[in-house]
């Protein structure tokens, strides 16, 4: 019997003390909100926007590569085959800012061109948007497996001697 009693006094403590691992914390959603938040702006997006050719590849910074490397020769291959002069010397770089949204669709955002270009080739703009649409698909961005849009600046580089 005080073997039991014993026992009693050693395990009925413990007992007490667990019953705080059963209870259920609160927590606050403004809390649980802005650590996902911080968390999403810390961490960028998971997936870069991805043009069929580069799905094969694995590695983040070889898929952000491909991205870039694609949308850039893409550009510049339509622009070389266009026709349009300027007559002076020229060696800037042009920053044309791009939205691609959750749908994959790309747009140039808020662009102006530079006065002394605009004059002598006021069909840059129009080049720049034909070669956005004729775009092959593009998967968009996503984080946690959810599509979301997407800023880049693309550097145009203009040389005309």
């Amino acid at each position: 019997m005080r073997f039991y009693f014993l026992y009693f006094l050693m395990v009925f403590p413990l007992l007490l003390g667990s019953c705080n691992f059963f209870e259920m914390k609160k927590l606050n959603p403004e809390e649980v909100l802005e650590r996902e938040l911080s968390e999403l702006r810390k961490g960028g997006v998971e997936g870069y926007p991805l043009f069929e050719i580069c799905r094969d590849k694995k590695e983040k910074k070889a898929q952000k590569r491909c991205f870039q490397q694609q949308l850039s020769d893409h550009i510049a291959d339509y622009l070389e085959q266009q026709d349009f002069y300027i007559e002076e010397n020229v060696a800037d770089t042009l920053w044309i800012p791009l939205l691609i949204d959750s749908t994959g669709i790309v747009t140039i955002e808020d662009f102006e061109v530079p006065d002394f270009i605009a004059i002598q080739e006021p069909s840059l703009p129009v080049l720049l948007e034909e070669s956005v649409q004729t775009l092959p698909e593009l998967q968009p961005a996503h984080i946690r497996s959810t599509p979301v849009a997407t800023r880049y600046r693309l550097p145009l580089i203009l040389m005309a001697e």
